[in-house]
């Protein structure tokens, strides 16, 4: 089924991107609509899994996929690392039924009360901007936008380059999109413990978990 809820951005903007007070719109779909080019490995949490269209500034696709046995989430995790851009970090969470994607809570499918892996990416999608050369910015990227170290940027915008609009690396404005595919993770100590997570050296992790109390 699905589902599109327009939503303040003022509530938004804290649990996503920090954009200012604004409206956006926001799909949910009940499958997991991400590229049939992904890891077949994934094919089976298809229908499980859910879709959030997130479209304001920018469009941002988040796939989230529910784990409940700790033996199925370690089959399929080196194939949910392989979708990862390098640079890009791994955000870590706590379970916690009062908080969420889009403010959602409690049972809630897009609730932080079970654990699951949101896969969060730009679409496939070209430039939607008046005027201008047609210009993709999701998948494949076009050349030019790597760093030495093979990185995507988070983000980018277009400048003139050559006489001709191009994408290039950007930190954020009125006409920037997102770029690189980036995780996030809800972590239970069991299904998914983050102290099992097998994670290479060079990966950025934003840990987000709420401190255990000094003894």
């Amino acid at each position: 089924m699905n589902r599109i809820t327009r939503c303040s951005l003022l509530v938004l903007s804290l649990l996503t991107f920090g954009l200012h007070p604004a409206h956006a719109f926001v799909t949910f779909d009940d499958i997991g609509r991400w590229p049939e080019d992904w890891p077949e490995e994934l094919e089976p949490f298809r229908e499980r899994s859910q879709t959030a269209h997130f479209s304001v500034v920018h469009t941002v696709l988040i796939y989230q996929i529910p784990f409940y046995d700790h033996e199925e989430f370690e089959k399929v995790w080196p194939s949910i690392l392989s979708l990862k851009s390098k640079g890009a970090p791994i955000r870590l969470v706590d379970i916690d039924a009062n908080s969420g994607r889009f403010g959602k809570k409690d049972e809630d499918d897009w609730s932080n009360a079970r654990p699951c892996v949101r896969v969060i990416a730009p679409p496939g999608a070209s430039s939607r901007w008046h005027n201008v050369d047609i210009l993709k910015y999701g998948p494949p990227r076009p050349p030019g936008l790597w760093s030495e170290k093979g990185e995507l940027p988070e983000y980018v915008h277009k400048e003139i380059v050559d006489g001709r609009e191009r994408w290039v690396a950007g930190k954020g404005d009125s006409l920037f999109e997102f770029c690189w595919t980036e995780l996030e993770i809800v972590v239970d100590g069991e299904v998914i413990d983050a102290d099992r997570l097998k994670i290479p050296e060079d990966v950025p992790i934003i840990d987000r978990k709420r401190k255990a109390p000094a003894p």
